[in-house]
């Protein structure tokens, strides 16, 4: 009885120090978003229960005396959502991504007490990058390897499956490096694009394929004409 008192009081101290708690956090806290995509923030927050949340907004720029809500800024105007319900969940998602947007975001609220606000540190440090294809080597003879590289300059958050084009036509693999023995066919334009963001391809870089040497051992009748490379060779006998 006495060990089931003494779990009971250890649950309720630590329920009660749950909701006493002062908190943001961010999940993932970098992230690696493709330029022109729609990014997502994830974040949660607490505070205490006696307290009411009466404002709650995303900044930049650290400034802990004036910081200024995004929602409000001309640069971001029409791009920022908040799909959680901001009770707890402080989800910050940004549109239209533009290579300006690579900066810290704080999350920061307000309560009804003159001393219940809150900042969440460390932020979300937010780096964007554009999709180039790299070719290599450009120029190749049939037979020989060649490596496709989807380039970033950052590596993108999650596990993003890439997309192939040839000349426009979707390829089959779906890796961000490929490597093929090239063939007279594999000559033409190489774009790529993150699956989900296809409007969003890459500038297409070529590869050129030329046609290999090659050497071929024919056996043939004295006296009889034979065809080589479209060209007639006749051999005479004396």
């Amino acid at each position: 009885m006495a060990f089931s008192t003494l779990l009971v009081t250890l649950l309720t101290v630590s329920g009660v120090l749950g909701q006493n708690r002062w908190g943001v956090t961010y999940t993932p806290e970098r992230i690696c978003a493709l330029n022109g995509s729609s990014v997502d923030m994830r974040c949660t927050y607490s505070y205490p229960t006696s307290h009411k949340v009466q404002k709650a907004f995303w900044f930049i720029n650290w400034d802990p005396w004036d910081p200024k809500d995004l929602s409000l800024d001309p640069e971001y105007s029409g791009r920022v959502e908040y799909p959680g319900n901001l009770n707890t969940d402080c989800t910050f998602r940004i549109k239209q991504l533009r290579e300006t947007d690579a900066k810290t975001y704080y999350f920061r609220f307000l309560t009804d007490s003159a001393d219940g606000k809150y900042t969440g540190q460390p932020g979300v440090s937010l780096t964007v990058t554009a999709l180039q294809v790299r070719v290599n080597p450009g120029s190749v003879t049939e037979g020989q390897s060649v490596t496709l590289t989807c380039n970033t300059t950052c590596t993108l958050t999650g596990s993003p499956v890439f997309t192939w084009y040839r000349n426009g036509s979707p390829l089959s693999f779906t890796t961000q490096r490929h490597q093929l023995t090239a063939s007279s066919e594999d000559g033409g334009t190489y774009s790529c694009a993150v699956k989900g963001s296809e409007l969003l391809p890459s500038p297409a870089v070529a590869l050129t394929v030329k046609a290999g040497d090659w050497t071929e051992l024919v056996c043939a009748v004295v006296g009889s004409i034979v065809t080589l490379a479209l060209m007639a060779v006749i051999v005479w006998t004396s």
